[in-house]
């Protein structure tokens, strides 16, 4: 991630914190690689990259996973930030139907009553609803074993922030096998790469094309 910032892309008061966030996110990949290797990382950077939809990121990310994992592996882990775009999306989108009748917001189990929205959502639309369960329904994987899978769609959903996706996929990741420390240096992934993105983003809306680390 150092290659993707120029420490005068900041203010100079400011450039001891992106040093800071540069050295942290250095640190983070470094204690990441240790429990999901480092072909795991890389894979696992793109997803949170595209979910995050940046393209200076995507860019160096994709650069960096051609160089650890196959093309295969690349395409599950761009198939798996598509999806889990789509299904953060739906999995809020429900949530307009209880706010459509406010009277019926039930508190308690809030997410096994949310999950009743779905029909909602399905027979309000169902034209629609049966094409995205076509999309979804195309959502192979060619490489990516279970637990890899599982832990990609939590960094995807860390990002979107979608408590409905951590909660299944939370689930399905321990069926998997994976162990605490795995799926928390996932999640310190995208907390570092969020971290990085803004300063990515100031980069790209002050400074020339030509300037920058890449350019």
């Amino acid at each position: 991630m150092r290659k993707l910032v120029a420490a005068d892309c900041v203010p100079v008061g400011h450039r001891p914190l992106l040093e800071a966030t540069v050295d942290y996110a250095a640190k983070v990949e470094r204690i990441a690689s240790e429990s999901l290797t480092p072909r795991m990382v890389a894979l696992t950077k793109l997803a949170i990259a595209l979910s995050i939809s940046n393209r200076e990121m995507v860019l160096h990310c994709l650069h960096e996973a051609k160089e650890l994992a196959s093309e295969t592996d690349i395409g599950d882990a761009v198939f798996v930030a598509s999806g889990m775009k789509a299904g953060a999306a739906t999995a809020y989108g429900r949530l307009v139907f209880k706010y459509l009748d406010p009277g019926d917001i039930v508190v308690d189990g809030q997410i096994q009553s949310d999950r009743a929205l779905m029909t909602q959502l399905r027979t309000a639309s169902p034209a629609a609803f049966v094409a995205w369960q076509q999309r979804v329904g195309m959502s192979v994987r060619l490489a990516l074993s279970d637990k890899e899978y599982e832990l990609i769609c939590i960094a995807c959903a860390t990002v979107s922030q979608c408590v409905y996706c951590l909660e299944y996929h939370g689930g399905q990741a321990r069926k998997a096998g994976v162990s605490d420390r795995e799926v928390a240096d996932a999640v310190h992934l995208v907390i570092s790469m969020r971290a990085m993105a803004e300063f990515v983003e100031w980069q790209a809306s002050t400074m020339p094309l030509a300037s920058r680390p890449d350019g």
